[in-house]
Order: structure tokens, then C-alpha cells, then sequence
């Protein structure tokens, strides 16, 4: 789920697929822009929402954790490329 921000303004929390049809862009380009803080068309912004972590075995700080260390990751990847 991405928040969805027309300048300052909340549009709405939308699923990227949702998000891209609102728009007039790409999935793809949802997810860039919410990991790399970039804007869409020059106007909107996307930011990711926390994700609820839905099991038992293991705790919400190990998914927030887990989270960081993913996006870390990624980046580091990007970096490089």
C-alpha cells in the first residue's frame, strides 16, 4: 500500500497497481518512486506505507528490521549498477 500525494495534499492509500491506473503511469514506476523518492509527472509523491506483519513466529521489530535491511540492500545494489 503507497500513500498517494498530489503536492501536499492526500489523494488516498492505494494499492500500486490502483495507484498507477489513478495516475496514468506504470507499476513499475510506483515502486521507483516510493524507494527512490522521486515524484511522478513532476507532481505526485509516493510513499510506502508501514506493513503490518501477519505471522506468529516472529515479531513486528524483526519485520521493521528486516524491512531496513532489505531497502539497505537494494540501494547498495543500485548504487553500483
Amino acid at each position: 500500500m503507497y500513500d498517494i500525494y498530489d503536492g501536499e495534499k492526500l489523494i488516498a492509500t492505494l494499492y500500486a497497481d490502483v495507484a498507477a491506473e489513478l495516475i496514468g503511469t506504470t507499476t513499475r514506476s510506483i515502486y521507483t518512486a516510493a524507494s527512490g523518492g522521486y515524484l511522478l509527472k513532476r507532481r505526485y509523491s509516493i510513499v510506502p506505507v508501514a506493513d503490518v506483519c501477519f505471522t506468529k513466529s516472529i515479531t513486528q521489530e524483526l519485520c521493521e528490521d528486516w524491512d531496513k535491511t532489505r531497502l539497505e540492500i537494494l540501494h547498495k545494489g543500485r548504487a553500483r549498477a
